[in-house]
């Protein structure tokens, strides 16, 4: 199967599942039948430009901790990270396969002839600590809510994912490789040997253990800082929750980003959120209100990604054919 049609057939699985979680969302809210619109708008829309702010403030974390693990490589200014993570985000709306998330590594290693697969390492190591820190409120919540063990369990194997991840960059720091040895004796090998070579030399902020923890502390702040943002919207719809219920819900939200779906998790986060808010820790019953709050959940990220995202796309003299070629570079 070539890549166009490998492309083809992944952007119509993934919309073939969004159709499948949105089905489930109207038929959950059409159950409710209680004469109420599918899509009840905010109450209160002043919170949602007090959300707006906070998404742009939780990217600017997001880009500290891409120029923080970028730094040992080349250290490059913030503003041109930030505009090139937003190019990527943009991307991941519009196109499958997370392009990207290969546009941000492919971009830079171009521009400023960087290794790229050094470059695809530290935006590797980024969604690790995000990942990472998101765990770690995840088992935060499980001291204050009672989590649902199949919730729990979800979470053992993501940490088993993460310490394996952590195990394989142990071996390449203490076993680096001889580069010179296999040049000439096998191209093929030594292509390899570089190429994690270069992930041993992008993944040394994790030697550290100083270094380490302010990756999470960040990532927290990030995650705190998401929760902020659900609050806003939360308040727009006149709901107001403990921080452990609207950490939990941002954590189910995130669980469910992990399943294939179209660009921008349309149908899996607006599940999420209704499964989150009408499960026992917050009992909330209107499902066409959850509902509303995953679709202003999305559209108060959306809207900035798409308006600075387009704006550095052309700043930057970009093209589509152009990060789509990016992705298999």
């Amino acid at each position: 199967m070539s890549s166009k049609a490998k492309k083809r057939f992944y952007q119509a699985f993934g919309l073939f599942l969004s159709g499948i979680f949105l089905w489930i969302c109207y038929r959950k809210i059409q159950g409710q039948d209680n004469g109420q619109p599918m899509l009840p708008l905010p109450k209160h829309t002043s919170y949602l430009m007090l959300a707006v702010i906070t998404h742009i403030g939780v990217m600017c974390v997001r880009t500290l901790i891409w120029q923080y693990l970028l730094t040992p490589i080349r250290k490059l200014s913030f503003r041109n990270l930030f505009s090139i993570m937003y190019i990527g985000y943009f991307a991941n709306h519009v196109l499958p396969l997370k392009a990207g998330e290969f546009f941000r590594a492919s971009f830079p290693s171009k521009k400023w002839k960087l290794p790229y697969t050094q470059v695809l390492t530290t935006v590797g190591l980024e969604r690790y600590f995000e990942g990472t820190s998101l765990l770690i409120v995840f088992f935060t919540l499980t001291f204050l809510l009672e989590i649902p063990l199949w919730m729990k369990s979800f979470a053992y194997a993501l940490v088993g994912i993460l310490i394996g991840i952590l195990v394989f960059l142990q071996i390449l720091w203490k076993r680096q490789p001889n580069l010179e040895k296999w040049k000439d004796s096998n191209p093929w090998l030594y292509r390899l040997i570089k190429e994690l070579f270069h992930i041993h030399e992008s993944s040394t902020r994790l030697k550290s253990i100083p270094s380490f923890l302010i990756l999470i502390v960040l990532g927290l702040i990030a995650w705190n800082g998401q929760s902020i943002l659900l609050k806003c919207i939360e308040a727009s719809y006149g709901i107001s929750l403990s921080w452990p219920q609207t950490l939990f819900v941002i954590v189910c939200i995130n669980f469910a980003a992990a399943i294939p779906s179209a660009p921008g998790n349309i149908g899996t986060l607006q599940a999420a959120s209704i499964f989150a808010y009408s499960s026992s820790l917050i009992g909330l019953s209107q499902a066409n209100i959850a509902f509303g709050i995953g679709i202003f959940y999305f559209l108060v990220q959306a809207l900035p990604i798409f308006i600075i995202g387009t704006f550095n796309y052309y700043r930057w003299d970009l093209s589509i054919e152009e990060i789509e070629a990016q992705e298999l570079a």
